[in-house]
């Protein structure tokens, strides 16, 4: 087929078109222009006015579809003359994945990624070389994409990216020139040898997703089963027939009403033909939904609809001890989670925080106030103070996940001692959050109205002393519902006769709070803190089992070779105070650019000289830096040389990357941080003594408390990798260098916040999923306490000790991951106890 040859010289014709773009734009001018060239006398020139918000704004070139083979590289030139300050500009490469119409039908094309990323800050004003190997960046996307390198890849057509963020009436001017491809030779009939392969793939593929998909078939036949069982109950059940005449009555018809929609929506949702969700992950997620946002509520509905249509008090009242669920309490709501006229019933270690939920439905409306006492067992007391009774509030999110700005959903997610901080407009479906600049929750939970026939969910956390003695605590909450009726409500904790060991894996976080020593924070924000703040914030991140939430904080270089340190230390000083661990750093408030020039490359390794010293000097044993973030391909290859250069003073590397990193930085990447996993790739890492965390699965602030037990607990630690370094503690996405307010789910246009606690002038409110964040790291935490106990009783080589590795090593983490924590603490006991 001979060599590949392309160039684009833009002196005769113009081949670019619009591709494809969110948001709002205005054309100024789109074509040929001898104002600027990178050679001859013409180059291609964009000059449009964003109008609208949006993400991106694509132009392409024509179709070419060049064999992806070794070698084959395009290079292109980019100048900025006119750019927004939140705009940044990139030549492409958009693929075309011949496998991809082997797996979902589509026609394979517009799998793109950018070669580099240019804007305002020192780009202005002249041309920028962009190049990219052809063939790398194909393999790296059809990794991304369908999770290996595909047969039959090609290079579909090169584009001009444009990523727009918070650039309304904004003008951006460039101009591009010089596009080449060239590559080869191809060899004699590689588009038959690609088919060939391409085939071959495709059977192999479809048998391999069958044998995947066989388990999920049957369990969804058997939710069906189960769904079917049921919707023929909640059909058949007496109190359909009866007329309902009082308040329970009427709940308990619409305990069955709301069944009756769930189990035909689940019908729907495991029929044969349902689309079957891609990736292992998503199958995964999908289950889980399946039982725990559909199946379990109905199944709830039955067993206690004929107990409320019997009742004759003035309130409803039901208790969940195992409250970490993705089914959302609404105050709508009929199904409500746990039992009736069930009383708190926890078990926890010495040290350990323990959750339970209550939901309180009163027939009247009324304002509820609560009285904790200290739970008791003979002489021994924890403190009345040790349990924190919480709010949980609902009100509107634009959406589930980050990218979802259309809806506006009720999802309980704040933790508020003070219910009146967020007041909601159901009519106007908003919120109104008090002093949402500056907010700030009360020191403890204040009297909550409730309106007549609404529920209303509440949260306790128990937090065990370390000095607890093991054995049975027995105390109760005083629930008084003015004008209504008293509720004492019964506390029994079981103080578990050993401590829990440190879990074997590594939790972390990106935690992009910075240190504001000049002025006051203008609002609460992701980014700037105040002293306080900072405090409050690590100590609540250790609350919840992250130890090791990386910096941002940044340090320059001065111009005699030192570096500016002070405000670094002083927020180390900070964190320290909190008892974070000091042996690892993971700093990020600088991140491993790729050097321009010779002299950019010894500045900068004097920075990293300088900054590396200073973290031993101050007692970190392990000090990683961050490469180029989310890099892909050849700008992975590119910083292989800075990377070299910083290992060899003795620091580490970490980044966030996708799959495929290995072949092209693995030797020199200490720590990838994964977009998801990849078990291909994990083994080679450990075999070199490096290790992999997870960034993405999911991160943070999805209102979803039941998928982060599960994914930062069990399957993480299953799945072989070290730990979790989960994107982000607080992010907001609003306008303004500050990031927005995190308070404010709908103030972007591209994003959600990704919000775990969301911050207040004094401190911070959690959520039901950061509190689900700390169920999974404990439940870590059990597991490694096991495998230490049977370890100890190895020796011995009992019965117990074999069993009870036999079944860690069996366990379903799909089933009941509460009575899967109650057979750990059993297990423990036992081998305890064992002679």
């Amino acid at each position: 087929m001979g060599n590949i040859r392309y160039h684009e010289d833009f002196e005769t014709g113009n081949p670019v078109t619009h591709w494809t773009s969110t948001g709002e734009y205005e054309v100024n001018y789109a074509g040929l222009s001898s104002e600027q060239s990178h050679s001859g006398e013409k180059s291609f020139k964009l000059d449009i006015t964003l109008r609208k918000d949006g993400n991106y704004n694509y132009w392409s070139g024509p179709i070419l579809d060049i064999p992806a083979i070794p070698g084959t590289r395009l290079t292109g030139h980019v100048y900025l003359e006119q750019a927004p300050p939140n705009v940044s500009v990139s030549l492409g490469t958009s693929f075309l994945l011949p496998a991809l119409r082997e797996t979902t039908g589509g026609n394979g094309r517009g799998s793109c990624v950018a070669i580099g990323s240019l804007n305002r800050h020192g780009k202005m004003g002249a041309w920028h070389r962009q190049t990219s190997d052809i063939l790398i960046a194909a393999e790296g996307m059809s990794r991304k994409i369908i999770g290996e390198v595909t047969p039959a890849l090609h290079l579909e057509k090169w584009y001009i990216g444009i990523s727009c963020r918070e650039a309304v009436d904004a003008r951006l001017v460039i101009y591009i020139d010089d596009i080449s491809i060239e590559g080869g030779p191809v060899p004699e009939n590689w588009q038959a040898e690609q088919d060939r392969l391409l085939k071959s793939w495709a059977r192999n593929h479809n048998k391999a997703a069958i044998a995947r998909n066989r388990p999920f078939r049957e369990i969804t036949k058997r939710i069906n089963e189960e769904a079917k069982t049921l919707a023929l109950e909640i059909s058949e059940s007496s109190l359909r027939e009866e007329n309902p005449a009082g308040v329970w009555q009427r709940h308990a018809s619409g305990m069955l009403d709301e069944a009756q929609k769930i189990t035909e929506e689940l019908l729907e949702r495991t029929r044969p033909d349902f689309p079957v969700p891609k990736k292992d992950k998503l199958l995964e997620i999908h289950l889980h939904d399946l039982r725990n946002q559909w199946l379990n509520p109905a199944r709830w509905a039955l067993d206690n609809a004929h107990n409320v249509w019997s009742r004759t008090g003035p309130y409803l009242l039901t208790v969940s001890n195992d409250p970490i669920t993705n089914y959302r309490v609404l105050p709508s709501s009929r199904i409500l989670t746990g039992e009736i006229d069930s009383g708190i019933d926890l078990f926890a270690c010495p040290g350990e925080y323990a959750p339970a939920s209550f939901v309180l439905v009163p027939s009247e409306s009324t304002t509820a106030t609560f009285t904790i006492g200290d739970i008791t067992n003979g002489e021994n007391t924890i403190a009345a103070s040790n349990l924190d009774l919480k709010s949980v509030k609902v009100w509107y999110q634009a959406g589930i996940s980050f990218s979802e700005l259309d809806k506006k959903l009720l999802t309980p997610e704040l933790l508020l001692n003070d219910d009146a901080l967020v007041q909601v407009d159901y009519e106007a479906q908003a919120n109104n959050v008090r002093d949402i600049d500056h907010p700030r929750d009360a020191a403890a939970l204040l009297p909550v109205p409730i309106p007549a026939e609404t529920a209303k969910q509440f949260w306790l956390t128990v937090q065990v002393p370390e000095s607890a003695l093991p054995g049975t605590y027995h105390g109760s909450i005083l629930i008084h519902l003015e004008g209504v009726a008293e509720h004492r409500l019964p506390v029994r904790l079981e103080v578990l006769p050993f401590k829990l060991k440190e879990s074997s894996l590594h939790f972390g976080l990106y935690y992009r709070g910075v240190l504001s020593a000049t002025r006051q924070p203008e609002f609460v924000t992701s980014e700037l803190k105040t002293e306080h703040q900072l405090e409050t914030e690590f100590r609540n991140m250790k609350e919840h089992g992250i130890l090791y939430p990386d910096v941002y904080q940044r340090v320059y270089l001065q111009p005699d070779g030192t570096l500016d340190t002070e405000e670094l230390a002083k927020y180390l000083d900070i964190r320290d105070r909190t008892g974070l661990p000091r042996d690892k750093l993971f700093y990020n408030g600088n991140g491993i650019d790729v050097p321009a020039t010779e002299k950019d490359v010894t500045t900068e390794l004097e920075f990293f000289r300088e900054m590396y010293e200073w973290a031993r000097n101050r007692g970190f044993e392990e000090v990683y830096f961050y490469g180029s973030d989310e890099a892909q391909g050849e700008q992975l290859v590119l910083q292989r040389g800075a990377w070299a250069a910083i290992r060899n003073l003795g620091a580490r590397i970490a980044v966030a990357c996708d799959t495929g990193f290995f072949d092209l930085v693995g030797d020199l990447l200490d720590l990838p941080i994964m977009n998801g996993m990849s078990p291909e790739e994990l083994p080679r890492v450990h075999a070199l003594g490096h290790k992999m965390f997870n960034y993405s699965l999911p991160q943070g602030g999805l209102e979803q408390p039941y998928t982060y037990r599960y994914f930062f607990g069990h399957w993480l630690l299953q799945s072989g990798m070290d730990g979790s370094q989960t994107y982000a503690y607080q992010h907001g996405f609003g306008p303004g260098g500050s990031m927005g307010r995190p308070w404010d789910d709908f103030d972007n246009a591209i994003y959600r916040p990704h919000i775990f606690a969301y911050p207040t002038v004094d401190g911070v409110v959690d959520t039901l999923q950061w509190e689900a964040v700390r169920e999974a790291v404990n439940d870590t935490r059990f597991v490694a306490t096991l495998r230490t106990a049977i370890e100890k009783e190895h020796g011995s080589d009992s019965k117990e000790s074999a069993e009870a590795e036999r079944w860690l090593e069996q366990i379903d983490i799909t089933g009941d991951l509460h009575a899967i924590r109650r057979e750990i603490a059993d297990r423990i006991i036992e081998l305890q106890t064992v002679k």
